[in-house]
């Protein structure tokens, strides 16, 4: 087995915590995406049409996978979409004893319960806890407003069936990244109280893809090309595809003063950070002209009102595309005091806990997130009780 060396302290925001990069099997999954899976992804046409398809093909493949070992499933069906339960197995611990309510990724057209059951289980026999594996209903049939909805609901169906919500800690990889921080956003701005932390892998946290054209990773990610991020949010986050569905955007708030910290001078790649545009995206007002099909900044997490959000881990890949948006969410959630810990990890893909949580590197993350969920129900169960 591949000893893995990672920090177990970070001193500062984006600290690389496995300095020795990754082992030959993340060595060969960097390589097989970079070749085979991002060409495959940059000339896929995503739209309404396709989109179907291509969730077939995934849940065939992923209903190939063995069911994973040491876990018990039970299945919750709600009006329009499906959750699972994975409870370690033999585990007695009711939902009011803790959860973690975790959202898949798959650019909000693909993956559910059976792509994500591995990392599930795994999150389920490292914190000891029932994991909530939410199957929220994607494009085409629902914009990503209606994604959010789901995850709302769901977390709704935890709280009535006994969940402490100082107990729960919701969990994401990609766009599950966004949604584990869009229904946080919703479920306070709809009266109910914030969950115990929140943990995005390799999280979307910004739809607005002009803000990233000029940054460094734009060409450096193996897996997830800027043309696909584009196409997703043109059919899942515009006026026109919220008109087709739910008539109104849902607005998830407005980033306090509309400002982030400026990009980094080390991860602008021309000028002083300067998008096609002509605006800073680092510093500026977030994107709201009419170049970008009208989007809504509202709908993206990181210009949300995030001064009541929950303790945050962000984990994601050195040289991810979406390392943009856990940078400028790290920085907005520190100006406005909410704790958080960015985790930069060399040589891994785009949610590689996720896509493969047997790797070293992946069950090294996992447990580090494990820590995170027991240490955030742990400090939550000691303020209660001194």
């Amino acid at each position: 087995m591949t000893e893995i060396r990672v920090r177990e302290s970070l001193s500062e925001p984006g600290v690389v915590v496995n300095p020795d990069g990754g082992g030959l099997a993340s060595r060969a999954l960097l390589l097989a995406c970079r070749g085979v899976v991002r060409p495959l992804i940059r000339h896929y046409p995503i739209h309404p049409v396709t989109m179907p398809l291509a969730s077939t093909v995934v849940d065939g493949l992923a209903r190939l996978r063995p069911h994973p070992a040491g876990v018990e499933r039970e299945g919750v069906q709600l009006n329009g979409f499906r959750m699972e339960i994975v409870r370690p197995a033999g585990a007695r611990r009711a939902l009011r004893d803790g959860a973690v309510m975790y959202m898949h990724g798959g650019g909000f057209f693909i993956c559910g319960l059976d792509s994500h059951r591995p990392v599930a289980a795994a999150l389920a026999r490292r914190t000891g806890l029932p994991v909530l594996n939410v199957e929220y209903r994607q494009l085409p049939s629902t914009p990503i407003a209606g994604s959010i909805d789901d995850c709302l609901t769901a977390y709704r169906w935890l709280l009535r069936h006994g969940a402490d919500p100082a107990r729960v800690v919701f969990a994401g990889d990609s766009a599950g990244g966004f949604l584990t921080f869009a229904t946080a956003l919703r479920a306070i701005a709809s009266g109910l109280p914030a969950p115990a932390g929140l943990v995005g892998l390799s999280p979307a946290l910004d739809l607005d893809c002009e803000a990233k054209r000029d940054y460094v990773n734009i060409g450096r990610d193996a897996y997830i090309p800027l043309s696909a991020m584009e196409q997703m949010v043109r059919y899942g986050a515009s006026p026109a595809a919220q008109d087709g569905s739910h008539g109104t955007v849902h607005r998830i708030g407005q980033h306090g003063n509309g400002r982030g910290a400026e990009m980094p001078q080390h991860l602008r790649t021309r000028g002083v950070g300067q998008c096609g545009n002509g605006r800073d995206k680092g510093g500026a007002a977030p994107h709201t002209d009419a170049g970008y099909g009208g989007l809504d900044p509202a709908l993206s997490p990181v210009n949300g009102d995030l001064a009541g959000l929950p303790p945050a881990l962000l984990i994601v890949g050195e040289d991810e595309l979406l390392r943009y948006d856990c940078e400028l969410m790290a920085r907005r959630l520190t100006a406005v005091g909410v704790p958080n810990s960015l985790e930069l990890w060399r040589g891994q893909v785009h949610a590689f806990m996720s896509i493969v949580p047997g790797l070293p590197e992946s069950r090294a993350a996992l447990g580090r997130v494990a820590r995170f969920v027991r240490a955030r129900i742990e400090s939550e169960r000691a303020a209660r009780t001194a």
